[in-house]
């Protein structure tokens, strides 16, 4: 009968780990250093491995914050409550959060209006609008927005 032993990774293992998960995404430190926990790394060397990747700029809290805010923004549709929640989730130091948000600007009713339009998808039943609000809070939205834009889009198809 066979055991499955995880077997600790040394420095140099840990370092390789880390390089090749960066190479892949950018990552955060947190991120990184549960990585390679789970990977079977000591924690003495995951703190030198994060330390040795944050001198030569490998992992760096501030730059993945600005570019995984601007991924979420532009690619999931999340409002700046959601991302600041996603990036404090990432271990992203509040500071590092405010300045990538300062980057973003927050979605707008007439921008989400045509989001909201193509998710009813021209079925404006109490079940379908159900489903396009959870759906739009779920991404950080505030209820009295998404119905705003639901109320306007009815009214604009009942004439």
């Amino acid at each position: 009968m066979f055991t499955s032993k995880k077997s600790t990774l040394t420095y140099e293992e840990t370092r390789d780990k880390a390089l090749r998960l960066l190479g892949v995404r950018e990552h955060s430190e947190k991120e990184l250093a549960e990585k390679l926990l789970r990977s079977g790394a000591e924690t003495e060397n995951v703190e030198r491995v994060i330390e040795y990747c944050r001198e030569y700029n490998y992992v760096n809290d501030a730059r993945f914050a600005e570019a995984y805010s601007r991924h979420l923004h532009t690619s999931k549709i999340y409002s700046k409550e959601k991302i600041s929640y996603e990036l404090k989730r990432k271990g992203i130091s509040p500071e590092d959060i405010e300045a990538a948000l300062a980057e973003i600007e927050e979605y707008t009713e007439e921008e989400l209006i045509p989001m909201v339009e193509r998710k009813l998808n021209g079925d404006f039943d109490m079940k379908q609008r159900n489903k396009a609000k959870r759906y739009f809070y779920n991404k950080g939205f505030s209820i009295s927005l998404i119905n705003s834009c639901i109320e306007r889009i009815i009214a604009e198809n009942e004439v």
